[in-house]
């Protein structure tokens, strides 16, 4: 993502609808703490789809039911 994107992106999903904040430090702290979060690594956990469409097998031989 370009860097105008990843800007836009977080106006419109940590400043809207504004932050409220006594003081600018505060706000500051605030966006610190998003920007840590946002890039930490995340890890997915979504079962696995066959290329048919129908559900993968889990562990435990349990299927997936739709």
């Amino acid at each position: 993502m370009s860097r105008a994107g990843r800007i836009d992106w977080f106006r419109r999903n940590r400043l809207v609808p504004v932050p409220v904040a006594d003081t600018l430090a505060e706000l500051n702290a605030m966006i610190d703490r998003w920007n840590e979060v946002d890039d930490a690594p995340r890890v997915r956990t979504r079962p696995a789809r066959r290329r048919s469409g129908r559900p993968s097998k889990v562990p435990g031989g349990v299927r997936d039911v739709d």
